[in-house]
């Protein structure tokens, strides 16, 4: 009884500890996709926000997660900042973790007017960067299905 609610779990659930490199250098303003798992597609590209009313902007790092299979899932993940390449959020409690439901088919983006807290900021634009993004990894997925 025991052995079959472990495999039962097993197929609701696929988590994975990563340490997947996003190159910086790479990113445009294109979407181009950087990981997948389970029918769960991550996508990025860059994209600048005004900021204030000095004409200032900032520049981000945008992500889009889609869901490519046919059952509905839950997404967490967890992008490591790498500010001035040191890492900025290493040892955290899970500050930037996200989390997403998504019905098969859909995806979920960041956009200067959407959903803005899944981008990661990359730098000023016009000011100067005491802190810019220097790299970044994809750590801990998780992908349930709903």
């Amino acid at each position: 009884m025991l052995f079959g609610v472990i495999l039962f779990t097993n197929s609701l659930f696929a988590q994975e500890e990563l340490d997947h490199p996003i190159d910086l250098g790479k990113i445009t303003k294109e979407w181009s996709k950087v990981y997948e798992q389970d029918g769960i597609v991550f996508e990025v590209n860059e994209f600048t926000c005004p900021f204030g009313s000095d004409g200032n902007e900032a520049q981000y790092v945008g992500v889009k997660v889609s869901n490519i299979s046919s059952e509905k899932k839950l997404v967490r993940y967890e992008p490591k900042k790498f500010m001035n390449d040191k890492c900025h959020n290493c040892n955290d409690l899970h500050e930037y973790l996200v989390s997403l439901s998504l019905d098969p088919g859909q995806s979920v983006s960041s956009s200067c007017e959407e959903n803005k807290n899944q981008a990661i900021y990359w730098k000023w634009t016009v000011r100067e960067n005491k802190k810019v993004l220097t790299g970044l990894k994809l750590k801990t997925v998780e992908v349930y299905a709903l």
